[in-house]
């Protein structure tokens, strides 16, 4: 107990350095709970303290759920690894010949070399989708028409350079192959199969309350912190979804995070499958065919697979071992560098936990 009373001092103590309105960390072992921190406010100038049951905005940590999704189609034999965007897309879609030979697997692993999210028509493009006038389909085709009119920015499977926009085209090539949106297929195969009855998208709360009742998004400004209500201002556009839109509490993030441990359900893809998703590209690369980052720690005594996400605003980051049977992860409201390095402090205190 000491250890752990020693531990939430210096949680704390990082996070008033770093000025997180609202923390959240907590380590499972076996399902059960060993370690939790939970202190500070869903906004800045409101008196609304976070609590257990809060969501938070995962950002990128949207793409492993996208990925499952993804392998569900292989396992149904849509698509497989290596199907290339020539044999996916509609006879009507425009792309550029550069694009064609893309893979599937090169767009899971940050290989395809695909213009980022806001270079579509010089930066023109990206203002436009912040509307709530069109639904998040026709957003999201509207941005890839945009991204697949590039030119690659290198030679496809070349090298590994991080893509939110391959993450977009696969949410796309989802809402193409199954005539649903992503938002409404990711709810019923991945939420409601592993009763994650909290997840949403976009900013956690209601626009039109006054005071929060869920963490709001903070930004800094001419060295003044904001806190940023629900809306369009305050995260990215629905169009991006598949790469880093959705939001639960943590409970539900962790029913997701547990397919990463060895023993686990098959309820979302078949072990094969799973097994794919789990490994890396290649014995030198960080990056696996899940988006999640794999490596060997000694701390863990084995594998570990790690994830962060963030909209600017908000910051996630999760950590599985499998070999410990644990699942560390943090949530903060704050999303800039101090908070990106406040949260990588975090994770090296809680590797500590025996």
């Amino acid at each position: 107990m000491a250890v752990k009373n020693s531990l939430n001092i210096k949680i704390e103590k990082i996070q008033k350095e770093s000025q997180m309105p609202g923390l959240q960390v907590s380590v499972t072992e076996n399902g059960n709970e060993i370690f939790s921190y939970l202190n500070g406010l869903r906004a800045i100038n409101h008196k609304s303290q976070i609590t257990n049951e809060d969501k938070w905005h995962l950002g990128s940590c949207t793409k492993p759920m996208t990925a499952f999704l993804i392998g569900q189609l292989i396992d149904q034999k849509k698509i497989n690894w290596d199907t290339k965007l020539e044999n996916i897309i509609p006879q009507n879609q425009k792309i550029h010949t550069s694009l064609k030979k893309i893979t599937i697997s090169q767009l899971l692993t940050h290989s395809s070399g695909l213009e980022g999210v806001q270079s579509p028509d010089n930066g023109k493009l990206w203002p436009t989708l912040f509307t709530d006038k069109k639904t998040s389909v026709e957003m999201r085709n509207k941005l890839v028409n945009g991204i697949f009119s590039l030119p690659a920015k290198f030679l496809p499977g070349s090298k590994y350079e991080y893509s939110n926009s391959g993450y977009v085209v696969l949410g796309w090539i989802i809402e193409t192959l199954e005539k649903d949106s992503w938002e409404n297929i990711i709810s019923k195969r991945i939420f409601s199969a592993l009763g994650m009855n909290s997840c949403g998208f976009g900013s956690p709360g209601v626009e039109s309350q006054q005071t929060p009742i869920q963490p709001w998004g903070h930004e800094v400004k001419n060295n003044k912190m904001e806190s940023l209500k629900p809306g369009f201002s305050s995260d990215n556009p629905s169009a991006i979804g598949p790469a880093g839109t959705v939001n639960c509490n943590v409970n539900d993030w962790r029913k997701f995070l547990s397919l990463y441990l060895n023993k686990t359900s098959q309820r979302i893809v078949s072990k094969q499958t799973l097994e794919k998703l789990k490994s890396n590209v290649n014995s030198k690369e960080f990056y696996t065919f899940s988006s999640m980052g794999r490596m060997d720690r000694e701390w863990a005594k084995g594998t570990v697979f790690t994830m962060a996400g963030s909209n600017t605003l908000n910051y996630a980051m999760a950590v599985v071992a499998p070999e410990l049977n644990r699942i560390y992860t943090i949530n903060t409201n704050l999303g800039n560098d101090k908070a990106e390095e406040a949260v990588t402090k975090i994770v090296k205190e809680l590797t500590t936990i025996k």
